[in-house]
């Protein structure tokens, strides 16, 4: 498929991005009362930490609050509430680095444009409202600093070490380009990659919820995360994006054959990803009554006819693993 021109692409790119995200927004039936709220930025127990991770990334823009009078209280003990539940009051803060340089294949003005959409706000929202965290989290948004020892993968990533989720500009730029190539219209391109976004943080919360729950799970995590990602998606109006992140991991792998050391990664291959999360929203319609797309069921082939169990249990052993720590079963249980 021929690109779209790319005179002022980064310009356009957001733009686009921004119609997009309200479009699918306004069509979820879920979260329709959202808001752009304010993020505790509670972080002292690991602030010196922290501290140097703002240090290596460039010209981090925002700052972390300390709290003084949450920090005593936290040294005194949580109230009734949060020890009748079994979890901790962590926050969730998002911080944004690098916006007044062009990097990651975006201009300043481009950066500035994607924050002032509120896409992983939105994102961070619909975790927070959801679960309770044990610990405090950094979701920071901005270029991977050369040669540093602690943000070592290529793309988007949680690291338990520093409690922190690393989300590259380059990853956005490289979302776009190769969904571009196969959408069909530059504004469908731009839809999936609003929720292809949405769907990848969805995921790395998955493993944040599994490191500080100490969550059950038997199988691969990566799988977990992406079953996890794709429930969540669905709830907040977003599940074609669990496709789209399966269209970009496939391209990315490229079409030669696996080496060894993709059949060793921890990763499911593209293309399975992407079966598996089309199963997923397939059964959910399926099971709704709605009736599965039947593009997805001739894409997903012999599977369809199983993809409404497929889905009934992933859902439902999801939700028992997460009951006690959604935060309105644990304020229920605390009155």
């Amino acid at each position: 498929m021929k690109k779209q021109l790319r005179i002022g692409l980064d310009v356009v790119l957001v733009l686009l991005l921004a119609m997009a995200l309200i479009a699918y927004t306004a069509d979820s039936s879920q979260d329709k009362g959202d808001t752009g709220s304010t993020f505790a930025a509670d972080r002292a127990d690991r602030a010196d930490e922290l501290d140097d991770i703002e240090e290596e990334l460039e010209d981090a823009d925002g700052t972390r609050a300390e709290d003084d009078d949450s920090e005593e209280s936290d040294s005194e003990g949580e109230d009734d509430s949060d020890s009748d539940s079994g979890s901790g009051g962590g926050s969730i803060t998002l911080e944004y680095g690098g916006l007044d340089s062009d990097s990651g294949g975006l201009s300043v003005s481009a950066k500035a444009m994607i924050k002032d959409l509120g896409l992983f706000e939105k994102a961070v929202e619909s975790v927070e409202n959801r679960y309770r965290l044990d610990r405090d989290i950094g979701v920071i948004i901005g270029d991977l600093p050369e040669n540093n020892e602690v943000f070592v993968a290529n793309g988007p990533a949680y690291y338990p070490n520093v409690d922190a989720i690393v989300f590259p500009w380059n990853f956005m730029r490289t979302t776009y380009d190769v969904l571009e190539e196969e959408a069909a219209s530059s504004d469908e391109a731009m839809k999936f990659t609003a929720q292809s976004l949405q769907y990848v943080l969805y995921h790395e919360f998955a493993h944040v919820l599994i490191d500080q729950l100490d969550l059950a799970v038997t199988g691969r995590e990566e799988d977990a995360a992406d079953q996890f990602a794709t429930l969540l998606a669905m709830e907040t109006g977003g599940p074609l994006g669990a496709y789209a992140t399966g269209i970009v991991f496939t391209e990315l792998e490229g079409d030669s054959p696996p080496s060894m050391e993709a059949y060793m990664d921890e990763h499911s291959f593209g293309k399975q990803r992407m079966v598996s999360s089309l199963c997923y929203i397939y059964g959910a319609a399926e099971v709704s009554g709605e009736g599965g797309s039947e593009e997805i069921s001739n894409y997903i082939g012999d599977r369809a006819p199983r993809c409404a169990s497929e889905f009934e249990q992933m859902a439902s052993s999801w939700t028992r693993i997460l009951e006690p720590h959604r935060i309105d079963s644990a304020d229920q249980e605390s009155e």
